[in-house]
């Protein structure tokens, strides 16, 4: 449950990415649509939460469900949704990476997400995949750093993806995450250029090259 990223690097198309990467069966709920590329987000059309609403529907009443990850929810009311409709599903594993703001330094929610996700979302997770920004935006307080981090186009969405799929096929927690730190850091580093921005990581390259030969 995220938002689209039209330029393919982060958001639903990295999650499903990662999914299919890490052989899982992904599926998707668009919370958002997003115009963005590599540099700069140009706009954001939030999905009316009834549209929503019925798009978990769709899913749960039709197919098992091992593991849900939660990506960008804009709004406190899309949030509130979501969280109801969890406790109403009860899926066992619950990844939240809550996406708060892009890779280019844009805005992705709107006031009163955190108030919210404290309230009604992170008491349901199994694990939350906050990064540096969005940790100090939860916890208010300031976290200290090296200066220099890596900042990659949809490295959080493909991280906590990568782990959502190691959990929904049984792995115990430390070596679902330890496996999907290697996943992205392998990405990361067999990563190649997209755009004039953040590039983003290379999901397959377990299957395919630099230059997109198959393996």
């Amino acid at each position: 449950m995220a938002g689209s990223d039209c330029s393919g690097g982060a958001g639903i198309q990295a999650d499903l990415k990662a999914f299919s990467a890490n052989e899982t069966f992904g599926m998707s709920v668009i919370t958002s649509v997003v115009a963005e590329n590599t540099t700069r987000v140009l706009s954001v059309f939030n999905v009316p939460v009834e549209e929503i609403q019925k798009q978990i529907d769709a899913v749960f009443e039709d197919i098992h469900v091992d593991a849900v990850k939660l990506g960008m929810l804009p709004t406190a009311e899309i949030i509130s949704a979501v969280a109801d409709k969890l406790n109403e599903y009860k899926p066992s594993i619950i990844v939240c990476d809550p996406v708060m703001v892009a890779t280019s330094g844009d805005a992705l929610s709107e006031g009163g997400t955190v108030s919210t996700m404290r309230e009604k979302l992170f008491p349901i997770v199994t694990l939350l995949t906050p990064n540096i920004p969005e940790a100090e935006a939860i916890s208010g307080l300031e976290i200290k750093n090296e200066n220099h981090m890596p900042n990659t186009h949809g490295t959080g969405c493909t991280l906590s993806s990568a782990i959502t799929a190691n959990l929904a096929h049984g792995m115990d927690m430390l070596s679902a995450v330890t496996k999907a730190k290697n996943y992205i850091t392998e990405a990361i580093e067999k990563s190649f250029t997209v755009g004039k921005g953040h590039s983003p990581v290379n999901h397959f390259y377990d299957y395919y090259d630099l230059k997109g030969t198959i393996l």
